[in-house]
């Protein structure tokens, strides 16, 4: 399955434009983690992959099922120009 790396904005798309394309978060149960960083790099560098291995291993020992179809790494526009930029991941509940 690839990877594709994706902005997350609320709105409604009329119909795509050159390049993007629209991906509905289907409703459902999620595991949501939120983190920072020292700055952008360091968020995807450093962070992303320990906070979802935590997350992860957290919904392990709560007996809590993940699926393994996909997961959204999102980083609001709102903050990623701030000194310390935060992301969340959604990891869909079986």
């Amino acid at each position: 399955m690839p990877d594709y790396i994706v902005g997350v904005e609320i709105t409604e798309i009329q119909e795509e434009e050159a390049g993007f394309k629209s991906f509905t978060i289907p409703a459902g149960k999620y595991v949501k983690v939120e983190f920072n960083g020292e700055n952008h790099q360091n968020l995807v560098d450093a962070k992303l992959m320990t906070r979802q291995k935590k997350a992860k291993k957290w919904a392990k020992n709560e007996k809590i099922k993940l699926s393994n179809e996909f997961t959204v790494e999102a980083f609001p526009k709102q903050t990623v120009e701030l000194e310390h930029p935060e992301m969340y991941c959604l990891f869909p509940i079986l």
